[in-house]
């Protein structure tokens, strides 16, 4: 991954992963196996916003998971918007972008401290 953001979206991407692994060695979702695509966009919102278009549209996608950027996040969400397929985040500054995805899930994470996690679900959809 490239980008100011490169060395610790690569992390995060890893740990994805790794539980998806997880995930599909023990069956998968319903029997289906999860296949996690990660596409480098450089953290430009014009490349996120075409590698988004590109998956929802040629390979069919139903879940976009760990965009990164707030200017990507304002990019591609028009187009997540409309098309109505889920989005999974793990961190957005939605609040100030004004977005509002019907479709979208924020995730928390584990060590997170618990008064965090209950400010956050008063504003968002907790998956």
């Amino acid at each position: 991954m490239t980008g100011p953001l490169g060395p610790q979206t690569l992390e995060y991407g890893q740990g994805s992963n790794m539980y998806f692994e997880y995930i599909n060695s023990t069956g998968g979702i319903h029997g289906r196996k999860i296949t996690y695509k990660t596409i480098d966009d450089g953290f430009d919102p014009s490349k996120a916003l075409a590698n988004t278009k590109k998956l929802i549209e040629e390979e069919k996608v139903f879940l976009i998971y760990h965009n990164t950027g707030t200017a990507q996040t304002a990019a591609i969400s028009p187009l997540i918007t409309e098309s109505k397929i889920l989005y999974l985040v793990r961190l957005l500054a939605r609040r100030y972008l004004g977005i509002n995805l019907v479709h979208m899930y924020l995730t928390c994470d584990l060590a997170m401290p618990m008064k965090q996690q209950q400010l956050l679900s008063n504003s968002y959809k907790l998956a």
